[in-house]
């Protein structure tokens, strides 16, 4: 066994060297040398003072290679950040150390490459169409929703997973977005693509919409942590932010109010308006905390800490920490269940079971924000190991053959606590329950509505493999459910079925057959607990799409209303209302444009020469000369006498849509350099308010060719309305 003191004075001794080897003069102490060397000397007076009793510091040390000085270094900042979370008597003299130095001047590591991320694959396996989001990177995930009224917030961790935010209107189908909503600094560079950054949102009491999203432990450059004994490993900043007007997604400000260090997120907004933030205050061996922001307030307010990892004592490279899950359960409590992770220092985690163990349960009481388990018992805060063993113990786990991956508390008919957990073991991985009865815990029993349910698929079959099953209301059924599960065909399906007793499921419609694909459901809840919608991912290789499914039908970000092609590429044209002169119309194509307007037959020509893309264009002729020749009417100038032009279709509807065109146009340059009038090749019609008699003022937007050039105009008129008796 080393000597603690003489092993601990060795380390210093090196980490001094490295530390001070850029010293022009070794044999003259300068001023910055005193204060690193009187540093140095009160960090190894506290380290030997609490290795006494604490042989985390010798367990640390050990693992550093003396003859590698980036591991001599690597081991100095994990150990300066156990002792800095653990006894806060450091953390004075550290800060006072490495105030305004980077990580680098405190730490001779290499730098992180923080620069672009590699582009993601050029050839992505398809999906299928009515989606809302862009290719997603990392683990499938439904994003996190908020119900207002009738508008419904879905936020997302997206490309180089920065945070999206898009809004979809329950009655009128219209979405707005999505927009990026911040900046993310979790998955750049080198880093692998990490979905622990996934945002929620939730709206205060003044209609500003927060997000909070992108932490894994924090960045070297915030510096230690002070509510943890565990370096970030994975990094990532978690942010808040806060929209800059109410109801408003299209640009948020950043909100200086809680720890970058944490890592995951959970929200619930209670009936009084007050917000409840969950995360874990770090990395694995860091404490779990909420947040909470009053109503009528746009900031959090301190965190309080609920869980404690705790060393072991007989074997001090662990550390008993916790995973939690909250959930609202009613309008003033959260349940919360969680389960012991044993955790170690060294990252090493057995990939079949991840050290989980057990199952416990407690019950936030958000009108005193008191804490209680199953017995109604008030719980102390902060817990630890021993305390949760001995007062929330629902499933214990360490001798049976069931490993409860993750957990998650239910609600029951009535109102009796219980919590569900994902039990995994060589043979199976289920969800199970365990429910508290008559004064005790049961385990291993079947989750809610499943012990009696049975689902037959289109074909009148029992379906064995159910893997996701989400009951919504529908005026066309008693009892209505999207349901996903497998077939003997190896698909995996996400299908309608309905009820008449709510345990004796059919299909009605299949919505996705898909092979090789991934289908994770979300229902989207109201205040009430009405289920208004279901968010669907889809995950095939790197492809992964979130949809919208609401009202029987994948509502996609506009990405469901087929692209209108208006072209000449099989040999000619059609049009939905013929009009007047119709040079190369072919009745057997479909009607692509709307009308046209043309001179006369000689107004239109296919062109297979000039073509930027495909076969065909279409070349048209207008005479400038005598343009009343055309019509039949020797004195009179109109549409047809002016005209050469295909007109395309209107957008479905006038409010709330957005459309874009793109097209092609070619000007010879012979006759349109010395051409003194301009050239009108693209305008969009606006549309007038016929009750109140608005005039039609068009067009809004056009695009003319001048001597000088290409020339935009556009019209706008600052009032809603402009009735056409106050026009001059």
């Amino acid at each position: 066994m080393i000597n603690k003191p003489v092993f601990f004075k060795t380390i210093i001794v090196v980490c001094c060297l490295v530390f001070l080897s850029g010293c022009k003069n070794p044999n003259k102490e300068s001023k910055s040398d005193k204060v690193e060397n009187a540093f140095f000397a009160q960090r190894e007076e506290l380290i030997q003072k609490y290795s006494e009793q604490d042989r985390v510091f010798e367990i640390l040390a050990m693992q550093a290679d003396p003859n590698d000085p980036e591991s001599v270094e690597y081991w100095r900042w994990r150990i300066d950040q156990y002792l800095y979370g653990q006894y806060s008597e450091y953390q004075p003299l550290y800060d006072a150390f490495t105030a305004n130095k980077t990580f680098q001047q405190i730490y001779n590591m290499s730098k992180e490459d923080l620069g672009p991320k590699v582009s993601e694959p050029s050839n992505l396996p398809e999906l299928p169409e009515g989606y809302f989001t862009e290719n997603l990177p990392g683990n499938p995930h439904t994003g996190w929703s908020y119900i207002s009224g009738d508008t419904l917030y879905i936020t997302y961790q997206g490309k180089l997973t920065d945070p999206y935010i898009a809004s979809y209107n329950l009655k009128s189908h219209v979405w707005q977005g999505p927009y990026k909503a911040g900046e993310s600094t979790l998955s750049k560079g080198d880093r692998k693509i990490d979905s622990h950054g996934r945002p929620i949102i939730e709206q205060d009491s003044k209609g500003h919409l927060h997000i909070v999203y992108g932490g894994h432990g924090g960045e070297r450059e915030d510096g230690l942590n002070p509510l943890s004994i565990d370096t970030p490993h994975a990094g990532g900043r978690m942010l808040h932010i806060i929209s800059e007007k109410p109801n408003d997604i299209s640009k948020f400000d950043y909100v200086a109010d809680i720890s970058p260090y944490a890592s995951y997120t959970k929200s619930y907004k209670m009936a009084n308006g007050d917000i409840y933030l969950f995360t874990r205050a770090g990395t694995h061996k860091s404490p779990w905390v909420y947040y909470k922001m009053k109503h009528g307030q746009q900031t959090f307010e301190p965190p309080v800490i609920l869980t404690r990892p705790t060393v072991q004592q007989d074997n001090p490279i662990n550390v008993d920490t916790f995973y939690i899950t909250p959930l609202k359960i009613s309008d003033t409590e959260i349940a919360i269940s969680y389960l012991w992770h044993e955790c170690n220092f060294l990252e090493i985690h057995d990939k079949t079971h991840y050290s989980r163990i057990n199952a416990y349960y407690m019950r936030l009481d958000t009108t005193t924000d008191m804490i209680f388990n199953a017995q109604g018992e008030e719980i102390k805060l902060p817990i630890t190991l021993s305390i949760a063993n001995e007062k929330m113990l629902a499933f214990d786990s360490t001798d049976k053959k069931e490993t409860p991956f993750s957990t998650k508390p239910l609600i029951l008919e009535d109102n009796s606590p219980a919590l569900a957990y994902q039990a995994r073991s060589k043979d199976f991985s289920e969800w199970r329950m365990t429910a508290f009865k008559e004064g005790k815990w049961a385990h291993s029993l079947p989750m809610p509505g499943t012990l009696k349910r049975t689902v037959k698929d289109i074909e009148n079959n029992l379906i064995k493999t159910i893997t996701a099953f989400e009951t919504f209301h529908s005026e066309q059924a008693e009892h209505a459910a999207l349901v996903v599960y497998g077939n003997y065909d190896g698909n995996i399906i996400l299908a309608e079925a309905t009820s008449n007793n709510g345990q004796d499921w059919q299909v009605t419609k299949q919505h996705l057959v898909l092979n090789k694909t991934r289908i994770q459901i979300k229902a989207v809840k109201d205040s009430s607990g009405y289920s208004r919608a279901v968010i669907v991912a889809l995950k095939k290789g790197a492809a992964q799409r979130l949809y919208l499914w609401h009202e029987g039908k994948f509502r996609g970000n506009k990405r469901d209303i087929p692209i209108i092609a208006e072209s000449f590429e099989k040999g000619g044209w059609n049009a939905t209302h013929p009009r007047g002169f119709m040079p190369g119309i072919n009745p057997n194509l479909e009607a692509n444009f709307l009308f046209n307007q043309l001179q006369g037959e000689h107004a239109f020509k296919l062109e297979n020469k000039i073509v930027r893309d495909g076969q065909y264009s279409a070349k048209l002729i207008w005479h400038h000369t005598h343009p009343a020749a055309f019509n039949g009417k020797a004195n009179v100038v109109d549409n047809v006498d002016r005209k050469a032009m295909f007109h395309g279709h209107k957008t479905p509807d006038v409010m709330g849509t957005e459309a874009w065109y793109g097209f092609s146009m070619y000007f010879p340059k012979k006759g349109t350099k010395d051409e003194n009038n301009p050239w009108l090749f693209f305008q969009i019609h606006g549309s007038a308010d016929k009750h109140l008699n608005e005039p039609s003022r068009n067009p809004p937007f056009s695009l003319t060719l001048t001597p000088d050039g290409l020339q935009g105009a556009w019209k706008w008129d600052a009032n809603n309305t402009i009735p056409s008796c106050f026009l001059l």
